[in-house]
């Protein structure tokens, strides 16, 4: 053997040395709560007039897809 390489110990092990601690990782800051949102029963008269609006429009469609033939 050569006189340069240390001698082996008894107790090695062919496995990998053990990890260091974890590192920690940073987190983003938690979002923001969100902002209360009007129940169905407590919808202002804007609320209601854009349903009634959007109602009006998705009936008129469907008028037009039964006369084009789409439906």
């Amino acid at each position: 053997m050569d006189e340069s390489l240390p001698e082996t110990q008894p107790y090695g092990a062919l496995t990998p040395p053990p990890s260091g601690p974890s590192t920690a990782i940073a987190t983003s800051a938690p979002l923001p709560p969100r902002p209360h949102r009007l129940s169905t029963t407590r919808r202002t008269g804007l609320h209601a007039l854009v349903d009634r609006a959007l109602d009006r429009l998705d009936t008129l469609a469907d008028g037009i897809a039964e006369v084009v033939g789409l439906r």
